[in-house]
């Protein structure tokens, strides 16, 4: 299986949010094509938790769960709900920001009511008529007419409500969740967002420069280097997994390490090697030793021990040979 993304996206959001709109959009556009799944104005798609981690084996189901609310957040997806039953909290989104439905070209109108069921043509009514009394209205469907084109499995598992935390070390507070908005923050005017135009100087995520906007207040340039050094200084001798989700929780005033952080399990890092390893196998616009230094170079970025790393490079170089 191959994936792609949009570099242009991945250098505003990350590759992670690229990867995801790139899969949510394909699905989309076919929906659009097949006329499936519109409602309230939007075309949807859906998928279960088990069923994404499964397409995305190089991204834990935490981390596929994080993007996704931090996509809602930043008014990329919206999320609905439109099963049969109430007990299903499987959730549905949709492309919202006008920019990447262009990028995408996702253009559509209403499907031509001669082509609906009765219930979908009494669901357009009420949508259209919900648009003038500002008034949301919802209708029960059969769930056959809410099959997807894309459905992974037959048994569909929710996606279940995240209010995790990161919870990597023993600390006096919990690190939060640096792709979660912190519910107690009061909410900023949206010329929040072109504050602290010094965080671009940093090698932060755009993720990060969001939260950061958004839920810390007064916050100088001489604080946040002061903070940002310190930080780096602390992770020469403590290994962090989430730098970012540290720094954020500095800033906040919350951060106050007390053990050494807990190592994955070998199993773990195994995995998500593999999954490196597996990422750069795709990538067939590099020649095999670029693949290979890729690979290498990632790994030592992310820390990974070096006997677990060889392991998986005599994997990658065989398969390498067996495709050349």
């Amino acid at each position: 299986m191959n994936h792609s993304f949009n570099i242009e996206l991945a250098q505003k959001y990350g590759i992670e949010e690229a990867i995801i709109i790139e899969h949510f959009a394909f699905w989309i556009k076919k929906n659009v094509a097949n006329k499936n799944n519109y409602f309230e104005g939007e075309y949807w798609t859906y998928n279960s938790a088990k069923a994404l981690e499964e397409i995305f084996p190089y991204m834990s189901m935490k981390k596929i769960q994080r993007t996704l609310v931090l996509l809602e957040k930043m008014k990329i997806f919206k999320s609905g709900n439109f099963n049969e039953s109430k007990y299903d909290r499987t959730k549905w989104y949709c492309i919202v920001d006008p920019e990447i439905k262009a990028m995408y070209n996702i253009n559509y109108s209403p499907p031509p009511l001669d082509k609906m069921s009765n219930e979908k043509k009494q669901e357009v009514s009420e949508n259209e008529s919900s648009k003038s009394t500002s008034v949301c209205h919802k209708t029960k469907r059969p769930m056959k007419d809410l099959k997807m084109s894309n459905e992974m499995e037959k048994n569909v598992q929710p996606i279940p409500d995240i209010n995790s935390y990161i919870n990597t070390y023993t600390t006096t507070t919990k690190l939060d969740n640096i792709n979660k908005i912190d519910p107690q923050a009061k909410k900023k005017n949206s010329s929040r967002s072109s504050l602290y135009e010094f965080l671009n100087k940093y090698d932060l995520t755009e993720p990060t420069k969001f939260n950061i906007r958004q839920n810390i207040a007064d916050l100088t340039e001489e604080k946040f280097d002061k903070t940002y050094k310190d930080i780096l200084k602390e992770s020469k001798t403590v290994k962090f997994q989430h730098i970012e989700a540290v720094l954020y929780k500095a800033l906040k005033g919350e951060w106050v390490l007390k053990t050494v952080p807990v190592p994955p399990k070998k199993e773990e890092i195994e995995k998500r090697v593999l999954g490196i390893c597996n990422y750069y196998l795709n990538a067939s616009f590099l020649t095999p030793q670029e693949q290979i230094n890729k690979f290498l170079e990632e790994c030592k970025n992310k820390g990974f021990d070096s006997e677990t790393v060889e392991k998986v490079k005599l994997k990658m170089i065989l398969k390498l040979k067996e495709g050349a």
